[in-house]
C-alpha cells in the first residue's frame, strides 16, 4: 500500500480497507492486518487507522518499505529506491507470519475484498483438498475416455478458486460498455427445483461499499445495478468449463480461468470445453494461458496456509515466498527482471515460466456463488484508460458462460 496525500488517504483508502475489514469480521472471520507502505506512515495517520478498525482487529505496519537496489555495473551503476519491488515485500511478511495464520489475503490498495469472497474461497479449497483426497493418483488411457472427468490428485492439487475485479460504469454517455459483444449467446435461464429461474449477477455481494466518491468519476451508488458492472481484462474467449465432480454439493460446473501453460506436466494439464469449441470466433484457436489482454487479473491473491507450503515447496517453478533462491536471478541485486504483476501475485501464481506457479483459477456456475468470485476495482479509473470495446458487462458475460455450460452438457461433457 503506497499513500499519497491526506484526500486519497482519508476518502479512498481508508475506507475500502474498513469495509474489507468490517465484511469480513461480519461473518465470523478473525482478522489482523498488516499494511506495506512505501512512505513513512505518519502518526497521526496510524491513530486514525487504530480507531477507526473493529475491536479485537489487530494492527501492524512496514512503512518506508521500498527497497534499495544497485543497478548496472560496479563501475557505473547507481543506488536506487527500487519501487517496482514493493510489490514483492508483502511475501516477506506472510514467510515471517505464515505459522500465525490460516489464510492470508494480498491485494492492492484500491480492491474492495468483501468477506463473501473469502468465505467463498475457504469453502471452496475445503472441498478441493476433500477431492484431492478422494482422486485417483492416475487415470486410465484407455481409447475414448472421457478427459474431463474425474480428475487425479496431481490435477485438484493444482486447482485453487479464483476471481475477476470489475469496476461500476459511473458515465454510461462517455465511458460505457462495448457495444458489439463476442457472438455467444446471452442465457440468463438456470434450473432449479421449480423449473427455469432468470438470474443476474448480484452486485450486494461484491460491491456494496460504503465509501465517499472517488475524485472525477461522479455519484456511485451503494449498489449498483447488475448491467453496471464491467470486466476490462477479459472476455467469453478466455474461458472453458466442465463438470469437475457430480457428487460435489458446492462445487460441479465450473469456469476454468486462463493462466497454466507453459513449462506444465501433461498429466497436471485440466481440460475443460473452450467457448469456442464449435467455431463461434471462426477460426481463432484458443488462446495461451498468459495471454494479458484476457487473463483476468485480480489486483492480489489469496490462499490458505497449506496452499502456500504446497505451492512453495513442490508445486512452483520459482519460491513463492522468501529466500528466493530457485529464481537464479542476477540483475538488480536479484531483484530481477519481474514486473508489479509478477510480484503482487497474479503472473507467477496464475501462469506457466520458468520461474512460475501454473495454478488453474477456478469460478463457481451456481448462481448462488458466482457473484462471490468478483472483487470490486474502487478506483474506477480503467474505464477512463481502456477502449469501450474490452469493457464487457459482467452480466452478459454471466450469461454467455451459462449458454456454453448448457452446450457442453448438451455435448455430454
Amino acid at each position: 500500500m503506497t499513500i499519497e496525500g491526506q484526500d486519497r488517504f482519508l476518502y479512498q483508502l481508508l475506507p475500502v480497507m474498513i469495509n474489507n475489514v468490517e465484511s469480513m469480521v461480519s461473518l465470523n472471520l478473525d482478522v489482523d492486518i498488516f499494511l506495506v507502505c512505501g512512505y513513512p506512515l505518519r502518526p497521526e495517520r496510524e491513530e486514525i487507522i487504530r480507531n477507526r478498525l473493529p475491536y479485537d482487529v489487530g494492527f501492524q505496519f512496514w512503512d518506508d518499505a521500498i527497497p534499495l537496489a544497485y543497478t548496472g555495473s560496479n563501475t557505473s551503476g547507481s543506488l536506487i529506491n527500487y519501487k517496482r519491488a514493493l510489490a514483492r515485500q508483502h511475501r516477506f511478511v506472510i514467510r515471517d507470519k505464515l505459522e500465525n495464520y490460516d489464510m492470508f489475503v494480498a491485494f492492492e490498495d484500491d480492491m474492495f475484498v468483501h468477506g463473501n469472497a473469502v468465505h467463498q474461497y475457504l469453502q471452496l479449497s475445503l472441498e478441493i483438498e476433500r477431492l484431492r483426497m478422494l482422486a485417483p493418483e492416475n487415470l486410465p488411457k484407455e481409447k475414448g475416455y472421457d478427459r474431463f472427468l474425474p480428475m487425479t490428485k496431481r490435477q485438484l492439487e493444482r486447482i485453487v478458486p479464483g476471481f475477476m475485479r470489475v469496476e461500476v460504469l459511473v458515465n454510461e454517455t462517455n465511458r460505457g460498455a462495448q457495444k458489439n459483444v463476442d457472438p455467444i449467446p446471452i442465457d440468463h435461464e438456470f434450473d432449479n427445483s421449480e423449473g427455469a429461474i432468470y438470474r443476474d449477477i448480484d452486485p450486494s455481494i461484491c460491491c456494496h461499499v460504503h465509501m465517499e466518491p472517488n475524485e472525477g468519476t461522479g455519484n456511485i451508488p451503494e449498489i449498483p445495478p447488475a448491467d453496471h458492472l464491467i470486466v476490462w481484462e477479459t472476455n467469453i474467449k478466455a474461458f472453458s468449463l466442465r463438470l469437475l465432480t457430480p457428487k460435489s454439493d458446492i462445487l460441479d460446473w465450473v469456469v476454468l480461468m486462463l493462466g497454466p501453460g507453459k513449462l506444465l506436466n501433461e498429466d497436471e494439464k485440466i481440460g475443460g470445453f473452450w467457448s469456442g469449441r464449435h467455431g463461434a470466433f471462426k477460426k481463432e484457436k484458443k488462446p495461451s494461458g498468459g495471454e494479458p489482454l484476457l487473463l483476468a487479473q485480480q489486483g492480489g491473491w489469496m490462499a490458505t496456509k497449506e496452499q502456500l507450503i504446497r505451492m512453495n515447496n513442490k508445486l512452483c517453478r520459482g519460491n513463492f515466498l522468501p529466500p528466493f533462491n530457485k529464481m537464479g536471478i542476477a540483475d538488480h541485486d536479484d531483484f530481477g527482471p519481474h514486473n508489479v504483476e509478477f510480484w503482487s501475485g497474479s503472473y507467477q501464481f496464475f501462469t506457466g515460466g520458468r520461474h512460475h506457479c501454473n495454478m488453474q483459477r477456478i469460478i463457481s456456475m451456481n448462481p448462488d456463488h458466482f457473484s462471490n468470485h468478483l472483487l470490486y476495482h474502487t478506483a474506477n479509473n480503467k474505464q477512463k484508460e481502456i477502449s469501450r470495446s474490452r469493457m464487457v458487462r459482467m452480466n452478459d458475460l454471466f450469461g454467455q458462460l451459462n449458454h456454453v455450460r448448457k452446450t457442453a452438457e448438451h455435448d455430454g461433457l
